[in-house]
């Protein structure tokens, strides 16, 4: 898993093959740890940080309000912003980080 963490959560290997996914349970033990949103732990707030993806990707979840600076919280529902529920497929959240904050 460490080295999974460490290649960014690589969705193919170098040859082109797809690599399964494995669901990540991480349970922080501190704040300010930097982490893809779909491995918030519900009832963890987190500010994001990096969004690592092609720019039309990014603009269009600017545009619903999900970027660079935006706080996020992670619920039974998944990943809020502004009270809302954010859609998006796994491969996004795994390119959307952001650091933990305190009191979760």
């Amino acid at each position: 898993m460490a080295l999974d963490k460490m290649l960014g959560y690589p969705e193919r290997t170098p040859s082109g093959e797809r690599i399964p996914v494995i669901e990540r349970q991480m349970e922080p033990m501190r704040a300010g740890l930097l982490l893809p949103l779909s491995a918030l732990p519900i009832g963890s707030t987190a500010t994001i940080e990096m969004m690592v993806m092609r720019p039309t990707d990014a603009r269009t979840l600017e545009v619903a309000g999900v970027g660079v600076g935006t706080k996020v919280s992670s619920t039974d529902e998944g990943i809020s912003c502004n009270g809302s529920v954010i859609e998006m497929t796994k491969a996004i959240s795994l390119r959307i980080l952001a650091r933990t904050e305190e009191g979760f």
